[in-house]
């Protein structure tokens, strides 16, 4: 089984994972194998999915169990080798959270917070722009258009996924 998991491992660093996600994807899949119970060799599409059941049965959040879909299915696949289908293991779909969006009393108060003008300023750009920290953090003077009363965030300051 250690061969197994040596070989996993390297293929998910070939593939281009983060070494924190093969840490996380080897872990998934020694619990995988500590449950079922088999040596990889032995287990069956049937297992995999009983497996899964066994997940939301225990109500794990659904992207906890798809983690350990991808981590199911990357194994016997590209692992292991097996001609498994792609989807022997389907993913949940992950329920969706509402934002929760302050009530106009609560953003004037978080703006009244502010220690000073420039912290002030900060938090009216951020609100009347829609802005997230990180993309507020990187506006350039040169990207304030004050005579418009605009500012321009940048496209690849966005694709950061916060």
């Amino acid at each position: 089984m250690d061969e197994c998991l040596k070989r996993f491992m390297e293929d998910l660093k070939g593939h281009g994972f983060a070494a924190s996600t093969c840490e996380v994807y080897v872990k998934s899949m020694k619990r995988f194998l500590k449950e079922v119970g088999k040596n990889p060799e032995d287990v069956s599409i049937t297992d995999a999915k009983q497996y899964q059941l066994r997940l939301i049965d225990r109500q794990l959040d659904p992207q906890t169990i798809n983690l350990m879909a991808a981590t199911i299915r990357f194994f016997f696949i590209k692992s292991m080798k097996r001609d498994w289908p792609n989807n022997f293991i389907p993913n949940m779909k992950r329920k969706r959270k509402i934002p929760k969006v302050l009530s106009q009393s609560e953003v004037v108060a978080l703006i009244n917070a502010a220690e000073n003008l420039r912290s002030r300023t900060i938090f009216m750009a951020m609100y009347a722009g829609g802005l997230r920290c990180f993309e507020a953090c990187a506006i350039k003077i040169s990207a304030i258009d004050s005579k418009r009363m605009i500012f321009t965030v940048l496209a690849q300051v966005a694709q950061s996924g916060w």
